[in-house]
């Protein structure tokens, strides 16, 4: 009985089985967690070079034939994010202000549209509520189920 309970002691054979389970679930925490701060860089990125290219076509006034400017608009935004965004979560706001300096760039929750005229400033902004995938990495952001990305571009309209 003792030589037996000696050879179970003694015994080394799925040690590394047992190292694993306690390795793994960390590694691949940390895996994920990479992953999709990779991937809120990416779309932040990606949101603000397509706000920039959509303010761009915003200023000079030029519409697609059988498209509005405000269609236009989104599907340069939709284009340029490479179609990763559910375009239910995408808010878009573009508002004139009275010069540069009132140009307050903030978090929208609701769309509002107006391109306003010539040589007027407009503010750009858009605003996207990005899904997390990994609650533990969420809770660490302190962002709860959602991380909101928020990019903004202000340009003066060209004199149409």
């Amino acid at each position: 009985m003792f030589r037996k309970k000696r050879q179970l002691i003694t015994n080394d054979e799925g040690h590394v089985m047992v190292e694993y389970a306690f390795v793994a679930p960390t590694f691949f925490l940390l895996l994920l967690g990479a992953f999709e701060v990779a991937s809120l860089f990416f779309v932040q990125t990606s949101l603000e070079a397509a706000i920039f290219q959509a303010s761009r076509f915003g200023r000079t006034g030029d519409i697609e034939p059988g498209k509005t400017q405000e269609q236009t608009t989104r599907e340069i935004i939709n284009d340029l994010t490479y179609g990763m965004l559910a375009p239910s979560r995408l808010h878009l706001r573009i508002q004139p202000v009275a010069n540069f300096r009132d140009a307050e760039v903030s978090q929208v929750d609701t769309d509002s549209v107006n391109f306003g005229g010539a040589n007027e400033p407009i503010v750009y902004t858009v605003t996207y509520d990005w899904p997390m995938f990994t609650q533990l990495v969420a809770n660490a952001m302190g962002s709860g189920d959602v991380f909101r990305l928020t990019a903004s571009s202000v340009v003066m309209n060209e004199p149409f």
